[in-house]
């Protein structure tokens, strides 16, 4: 999502990925700030972090909080992250419509993804990432879901209906009047959410990604090519 919306307002910028085990360990030493608690209520760490070194000093963590910082450090008319300025309340409308989004894909990333997340974790990370899918109520490792199972086949349909009855139906209507985001003429808070969403699904499990992509007719399958040049 941040590294979508980076691309988009042409910001350079380096990536450094971190091992799961080593997360915690490296925000701290770079000053990140925790974006929640543990059950045991010890300080959470989660991915992305942004260290700004054009701004000494700036370390900011969550989503959320980044593409707010990006608006406002860098704000571009030609290519806002929202509807309307940092300043205006119409912010608002952006992240509720982003949040309609994250819940009907949720059951994708807690019982088709993270069950196969071993597949992509380095062994010394692996224990790390058990215990934190069990946080969440998934189990890293456990049987992956495989395409014409009936649960996963569950998980698909609803999956689906839940984009045809939200998202999908909005880029439905934008379509047909000739534009593509969610934002209409150009994207915004909620298209970069559903893109990263998507680019993670296809990256982990694409056999997964080809069935939700067809979701609206393959309008959601446009969408993401569209997206694409900033993924």
């Amino acid at each position: 999502q941040v590294r979508c919306a980076l691309n988009y307002k042409q910001l350079s910028f380096r990536t450094e990925f971190v091992l799961v085990h080593e997360l915690a360990a490296t925000a701290q030493r770079i000053g990140a700030a925790p974006t929640g608690t543990h059950p045991d209520g010890s300080p959470k760490y989660t991915v992305p972090i942004i260290v700004d070194e054009s701004v000494p000093g700036t370390v900011i963590s969550d989503s959320a909080a980044i593409f707010l910082y990006l608006e406002k450090t860098y704000p571009d008319p030609a290519r806002p992250l929202y509807s309307v300025s940092p300043s205006g309340s119409a912010i608002g409308v952006d992240v509720l419509a982003a949040m309609t989004i994250a819940p009907v894909l949720w059951p994708v990333y807690l019982k088709l993804l993270l069950p196969a997340l071993e597949r992509w974790v380095v062994p010394s990370s692996r224990e790390h990432a058990r215990a934190a899918a069990a946080q969440i109520g998934s189990a890293a490792g456990q049987q992956v879901l495989q395409p014409g199972e009936q649960r996963f086949e569950d998980i698909i349909t609803a999956v689906n209906q839940g984009l045809e009855q939200g998202v999908v139906s909005v880029l439905k209507t934008h379509e047909a009047a000739g534009k593509i985001w969610i934002g209409g003429e150009r994207p915004v808070y909620p298209d970069f959410l559903l893109l990263g969403a998507l680019r993670m699904i296809e990256l982990w499990r694409p056999e997964v990604f080809e069935r939700i992509v067809d979701a609206g007719e393959g309008v959601l399958g446009r969408y993401y090519k569209a997206g694409e040049r900033w993924l």
